[in-house]
């Protein structure tokens, strides 16, 4: 009996480790998650965030955080169709905690992004600051943003 379990328990072993890998997920605004934020705050490496034709503004669909985590944030339909509004109150992104080349922005339009100068990170980047990461934007348009 104690072999056997022996053998069972081996046998386990080596199906776990020969298991493919997790494929990353998909986390669908605003079918999944009501607001971006809360989207990629629910995802994680490598998962992707894929966001529905809109426009988006408010405390949760601005300052779009990663929270360090190599993500992909995609529009599903480019941006003419879905608009990141700061209200010229709130840039549209904050990546500060070491997000690399991995961490990618694709697809959206972003407007009325503005840094204020009780930003701690002062009065720059109004669609984005980018301090200590080096996220990719792809096929995004930056308009009316300022900083200052």
């Amino acid at each position: 009996m104690i072999r056997q379990l022996s053998l069972a328990a081996a046998i386990s072993a080596l199906l776990a480790l020969a298991a493919p890998p997790a494929r990353a997920g998909t986390i669908q605004v605003p079918a999944d998650r009501p607001t971006i934020q809360l989207a990629l705050d629910a995802a994680v490496a490598g998962d992707t965030v894929l966001v529905a034709p809109g426009e988006y503004a408010g405390p949760e669909n601005q300052n779009l955080d990663f929270h360090g985590r190599d993500l992909v944030l995609r529009s599903e339909a480019g941006p003419e169709a879905t608009i990141l509004d700061g209200e010229f109150v709130a840039r549209a992104f904050y990546l500060h905690s070491d997000e690399t080349n991995a961490a990618v922005i694709e697809g959206f339009s972003v407007l009325r992004g503005m840094a204020s100068y009780i930003d701690p990170f002062g009065s720059v980047g109004g669609a984005a600051v980018c301090a200590g990461a080096s996220p990719t934007f792809e096929n995004c348009i930056l308009g009316a943003c300022g900083a200052g």
